[in-house]
């Protein structure tokens, strides 16, 4: 599907996700069978659109954020020590 929104925008839903929450550090939002749960907004990106943008698969991204507003930007790879290389390639 083609998007003809010449501004580049989406408009998107804030999806709900449920973690089990520890007891000991935080009070419940949900109980459900004895076990606590917290409830996290969760913003999903998928799609061709994307793509076509720039953004491909395994590529690292900087995500930047204020109030009401948050900026997702390509970054390069990070780079790794070449004792961390030996370590990672065992």
């Amino acid at each position: 599907m083609k998007n003809n929104n010449p501004k580049g925008e989406r408009k998107l839903k804030i999806h709900t996700q449920f973690l089990e929450r520890n007891r000991i550090y935080t009070p419940y939002i949900l109980r459900n069978n004895s076990c606590t749960y917290r409830k996290l907004p969760v913003i999903r990106l998928s799609g061709d659109w994307l793509k076509n943008i720039g953004f491909q698969c395994g590529q690292y991204i900087l995500v930047t954020h204020e109030m009401n507003k948050i900026t997702i930007t390509l970054r390069e790879e990070p780079q790794i020590p070449d004792h961390k290389k030996k370590d990672i390639l065992k």
